[in-house]
């Protein structure tokens, strides 16, 4: 057998190519092992602690923001109970379907996620000077930070104070429109907070003329544990998938969640959320979101007129309560159990909508519109929803963009808009005039004049409307059918013919049967306890209760769902929202650890 001879120059090349696989078997082998898996972790965070240590039960971690760059799938993060002052927090974790990230409080307590500053939420306290003793104008004694989204909060009364653009308006000793001092406020000066916490004697009186206490009793700041703040978010959801807030109180700040339009399944479960302009916004293209169980508070001042957010003369509009608590573009996604309260604007369904459910939520005393489906949207089902006491029920906001129209399902839900609300001040009511007070509407329409109207096919079923004046029931609008409802009016006005619609019954409580004609339809009383449904009470386990009504004629199916295949229609047996028997839970808030 011929050998081959290697020549030195050969012989040097296959020694420094020998030399260079050592050196990688050296040296990269390391490299090369199998990538181990990570176990999912607890972690832990307390105000007391330090992001140096371990972020385990004795060695917490202190800040949010040092937490969640540490967090892998299936890792859950418990906040021990107390104050965080963090915010603007970018979450880019991502969970998956079998390992979601959870950040919740430790079981027995309840984190506080704060947007604002520390320095004024402690009571008594000298942060204050009395700077015009004649209004009781103060300012912050040392200089604060703060920007655009300037915005404050009382915290024992639960109540924002009104940002004033103008500062000539805090000062303001006019009150009538359209040069109001309009209630208890702040403005950013010179680096200074001015502060006014003086009501305008105007509001002091409710409808009936009876006094009303002022709120803050004493207008003096220093008494008072106030929060100021300017802060955009507390969490931003950036490319997330799969990330779980549980049981923490979130805010205040001007958008304390917002979920950008790449991210998906992100839940947000039993949290309180105190907010300026959304408690919750979800960008198009995010999918697959639920908020559940969760209380959304915007601390809307109770004597702040509709049409100082809204109308030609608008002292509150700058601080941005012209806004919905939970908004955005919904696919596949489910808000319910919620309880909003104290608001302007409760749900928003944006345009582009698809897919999703609006179910079992309460909402109290909102001054605008409870919940609002932007058209067209497609596949969405809202029910069994209470909206007690707010100035509009549900309402169509006609779109001119190009998304599908499909259907609408809207049933069981009670929509009480019986109740009166501040609409106007003195010398700017106009289309309210000779009205202060005004009650509100069951269903509203934005946009839609002229029939050009590109509105979603709303089916409206098995509901109970309240409501002193119904006349906008829809009748003038297209692609509607109003099936077995239950609507009462308070007072004597007669009812307008309701197009495309059956088996409803109508009844109004003064002067007497109004001689509606309606196909199918019955005018009778239906039996409510109407002293119950005008109480300002709002206990969530009897709420329902109030609208039960006692006459067997509403118990009974009326018009036939058969072939129409709406969800919630196979089972009824009655018209209205609320049948014989007490079928319903009541609601339960903040989640169970």
């Amino acid at each position: 057998m011929h050998v081959p001879r290697i020549s030195a120059k050969n012989y040097g090349t296959v020694l420094f190519a020998s030399l260079l696989v050592i050196i990688a078997v050296l040296f990269l082998a390391p490299w090369a092992k199998p990538v181990e898996t990570k176990h999912p972790r607890d972690y832990y965070l307390s105000p007391d602690g330090s992001d140096r240590d371990r972020g385990d039960f004795g060695q917490p971690w202190k800040t949010l923001e040092h937490a969640l760059s540490q967090l892998s799938p299936g890792d859950t993060l418990y906040l021990r109970g107390g104050v965080y002052y963090e915010h603007d927090l970018i979450v880019r974790l991502r969970g998956t379907a079998s390992q979601p990230i959870t950040i919740q409080s430790f079981p027995g307590e309840r984190a506080v996620i704060d947007g604002g500053i520390p320095d004024f939420q402690n009571a008594p306290n000298e942060k204050w000077e009395l700077v015009d003793p004649d209004i009781h104008l103060y300012r912050s004694k040392q200089p604060v930070s703060y920007d655009d989204r300037l915005g404050g909060w009382m915290v024992d009364q639960d109540i924002q104070l009104l940002k004033y653009v103008d500062y000539d308006l805090l000062t303001s000793e006019d009150y009538d429109a359209p040069d109001a001092y309009a209630g208890p406020g702040i403005h950013g000066r010179d680096g200074r907070i001015y502060i006014r916490l003086q009501q305008n004697p105007r509001d002091l009186e409710d409808r009936l003329g009876d006094p009303i206490p002022p709120v803050p009793s004493d207008p003096d700041p220093n008494k008072l544990r106030i929060n100021i703040f300017s802060s955009y978010a507390i969490f931003v959801f950036h490319k997330a998938s799969y990330v779980r807030l549980r049981n923490l109180d979130i805010g205040p700040a001007y958008r304390p969640i917002e979920i950008k339009s790449d991210s998906n399944h992100i839940e947000i479960d039993g949290c309180s959320i105190r907010y300026v302009n959304n408690a919750v916004l979800s960008r198009e293209g995010t999918s697959d979101l639920e908020i559940h169980h969760c209380e959304v508070e915007m601390g809307f001042p109770p004597w702040t007129y509709w049409k100082d957010v809204k109308g030609s003369y608008k002292p509150a509009y700058y601080s941005g309560w012209n806004s919905f608590a939970i908004a955005g573009v919904w696919k596949d996604s489910f808000i319910h159990h919620n309880v909003l309260t104290n608001g302007f604007d409760g749900i928003a369904l944006g345009g582009g909508s698809v897919d999703s459910r609006v179910t079992d939520n309460i909402i109290i005393r909102l001054r605008d519109d409870a919940i609002d489906l932007s058209a067209p949207v497609a596949n969405i089902e809202v029910a069994r929803n209470i909206i007690r006491h707010s100035f509009e029920g549900i309402s169509i906001n006609n779109s001119k963009e190009d998304h599908p129209i499909g259907e609408v399902y809207i049933h069981h839900n009670i929509i009480d808009v019986s109740s009166y609300h501040r609409a106007a001040r003195p010398g700017d009511c106009g289309s309210f005039c000779p009205y202060t007070w005004h009650p509100g509407i069951p269903f509203g329409a934005h946009d839609c004049a002229d029939g050009n109207c590109r509105l979603s096919i709303w089916n409206i079923y098995n509901n109970t409307i309240v409501a002193r004046s119904p006349s906008r029931m829809l009748n003038n609008y297209p692609n509607h059918t109003m099936y077995n409802n239950l609507i009462v009016q308070i007072g004597d006005k007669n009812f307008e013919r309701l197009s495309q619609s059956a088996g409803n019954i109508f009844w109004r409580t003064e002067g007497g049967p109004s001689g509606f004609t309606e196909p199918k339809g019955l005018e009778v009383d239906p039996g409510l306890d109407m002293e119950a449904i005008e109480q300002e009470t709002y206990d969530l386990a009897t709420m329902r209760d109030r609208y039960r009504p006692t006459n067997p004629q509403v118990l009974t199916p009326g018009m036939s769902y058969t072939g129409l295949d709406w969800p919630g229609s196979p089972m009824n047996t009655y018209r209205g929202a609320v049948g014989p028997l007490r079928t319903y839970v009541p609601l339960v808030v903040k989640g169970n650890d």
